[in-house]
């Protein structure tokens, strides 16, 4: 679908300090996994690049994200939303911020599962009006 699109995952640990698991995702809402996410919404010429996010919900072949980053703040100065515990979502020792709005992709541009949301994390996402339906354990 995007012949450009370039993604890169390596099982050791890369300048996020998060560690691919090699693991396929799981495509679960909640889940944080790598994903080829355009941003046009701060760049209009912004290029695909493979980049942590996470599962909002699911519509057929597609997967609404919130985008992760490490840039504390948007071009315009704004300050973006932390992500409480970083490390307990498996996004290593590193600060990470949440992209101020969701992204639609393809379902084939998920990559590797990199871990889960935790409570702390869903409670920021809904602030944002972003709602989180996670499956039911069984």
């Amino acid at each position: 679908m995007f012949p450009n699109a370039k993604v890169h995952l390596r099982a050791s640990v890369s300048p996020r300090q998060f560690i691919s698991s090699r693991q396929f995702a799981h495509h679960r809402p909640g889940e944080i996994v790598t994903a080829v996410v355009r941003n046009p919404l701060q760049d209009r010429n912004s290029k695909w690049k493979a980049r942590p996010a996470i599962l909002i919900r699911r519509d057929g072949a597609h997967w609404l994200v919130m985008g992760l980053t490490t840039l504390s703040h948007f071009a315009d100065g704004t300050p973006r939303r932390c992500v409480p515990n970083p490390q307990s979502c498996g996004l290593g020792v590193r600060e990470s911020f949440l992209w101020g709005k969701p992204s639609w992709i393809c379902a084939l541009d998920i990559g590797d599962h990199i871990g889960s949301s935790d409570v702390e994390l869903l409670k920021t996402l809904r602030t944002m009006g972003v709602e989180i339906e996670m499956p039911k354990a069984h």
